[in-house]
């Protein structure tokens, strides 16, 4: 028996354990083109030619691999907004998106939805940014009294 285990363990595509604990199936829908400009809820501003998602579940910031369940056509997008607020949906795709999975037609599709990369925490991400960034000293230019040149500064 621990033989027939390791060799399909072997032998198994990566993929497969890849994407075995981060898994959701269910019904996804698109959002229109008119929403274009819009807000998301982590700040930017929505266009139908970016490969973004909106979830309920996931981390916003998380990159997810969506696969149509009838046509085995699969895009690549980040979840930056949430929603769907439809009660059976979980997920709502960019119009570019939709059109890549073959569902523009019928507005809604069986999907599978893969979470390649988590998000970090807000925390996480400030202080990663924070370490980042190079310290800088701002000079208003305009200023006349405190003028300062630029060796001075460190």
């Amino acid at each position: 028996m621990r033989t027939i285990l390791t060799l399909f363990l072997l032998f198994s595509p990566l993929e497969a354990f890849a994407h075995s604990f981060d898994f959701q199936k269910g019904t996804a829908s698109y959002y229109s083109r008119y929403e274009d400009g819009r807000r998301t809820a982590d700040g930017e501003r929505y266009s139908p030619y970016r490969y973004t998602a909106a979830s309920r579940t996931l981390k916003l910031g998380s990159i997810i691999e969506v696969v149509n369940a009838r046509n085995d056509r699969r895009v690549f997008l980040k979840v930056n907004d949430r929603g769907p607020y439809v009660g059976y949906r979980i997920l709502d795709v960019s119009w570019i998106a939709a059109r890549e999975l073959g569902m523009l037609r019928t507005g809604t599709t069986q999907v599978k939805v893969y979470v390649l990369r988590h998000s970090h925490s807000r925390a996480r991400r400030h202080h990663e940014e924070k370490r980042l960034t190079p310290h800088r000293w701002i000079i208003n230019h305009r200023s006349t009294h405190d003028r300062v040149s630029s060796n001075q500064l460190p």
